[in-house]
């Protein structure tokens, strides 16, 4: 006697849904940040150090102590980061070797984590000089790099930026874009070292605030990671590819 033979209908449509998966867009997050680091004003309350979501720099500030206030022409280290684990990027002015003072900015939520791309577009990093009369003025950067277990994707096409004026405003962009993909940790560090001429503190007349500054702006994505429905269906496919295998071995065991 003959055994009835079950059939999956649900099977061909789980099998089509784990293949039409592939052709669903997956959800990427994503974290964009505007840092500054400015001449400010030497002891007179206004700030040097900004950070925030990009387009927005002046969403945390920090006004560096009178005893950490940059020297005249002569260039200190300083970082750009983010880090993971907080979803959170700062920027840091280092006045000794390990001495450093910094302000951040924390977007909240999960980070971006690891194999995440991260991109400096072409100008998206500057420095510029605005004029002041009769004064010489200069900000500039140099000693550019990536770490934090990067691995560089685009390098920088010039690791030194730099903004000379004299009685005519400069400024001095990026003129390619940089990218990178981070390593496990999700982390990176973008450093150099930064100097100024002519600050007020040093010359009557001189640069403060935003007459002398850099900026960069910052954007990273996470690795793609698939919809929720995209992964049921690509579970629905399989259930079903399993349901296939039990079905064949059936059928290997029934009478002719």
């Amino acid at each position: 006697m003959l055994k009835p033979r079950i059939l999956v209908p649900a099977l061909g449509t789980a099998v089509l849904l784990t293949v039409a998966a592939a052709g669903v867009p997956c959800r990427a997050a994503e974290f964009g940040l505007s840092a500054t680091i400015r001449a400010g004003l030497w002891n007179a309350g206004d700030w040097e150090l900004g950070i925030g979501p990009l387009g927005n720099n002046t969403a945390n500030t920090l006004n560096l102590s009178p005893a950490n206030y940059y020297p005249d022409n002569l260039p200190n280290r300083f970082e750009i980061g983010y880090t993971s684990a907080t979803n959170s990027a700062f920027v840091r002015y280092y006045y000794g070797a390990a001495s450093y003072q910094q302000v951040a900015y924390a977007a909240g939520g999960a980070g971006l984590g690891a194999g995440s791309v991260w991109t400096i577009p072409a100008g998206a990093l500057f420095v510029s000089a605005a004029r002041r009369p009769n004064v010489q003025t200069a900000v500039w950067i140099d000693q550019l790099s990536l770490g934090g277990g990067v691995q560089v994707l685009q390098p920088f096409s010039s690791t030194t930026l730099l903004a000379l004026q004299y009685n005519s405003s400069m400024t001095t962009p990026t003129t390619s874009p940089v990218s990178f993909r981070t390593g496990a940790s999700g982390d990176w560090l973008l450093s150099g070292r930064i100097g100024f001429l002519g600050l007020s503190a040093y010359n009557p007349g001189g640069a403060q605030r935003s007459q002398l500054q850099m900026i960069a702006n910052i954007s990273g994505v996470s690795a793609p990671v698939p919809e929720p429905a995209v992964q049921l269906m690509v579970g629905a496919g399989l259930v079903g590819l399993a349901m296939l295998g039990v079905r064949k071995r059936r059928r290997r065991g029934m009478p002719k």
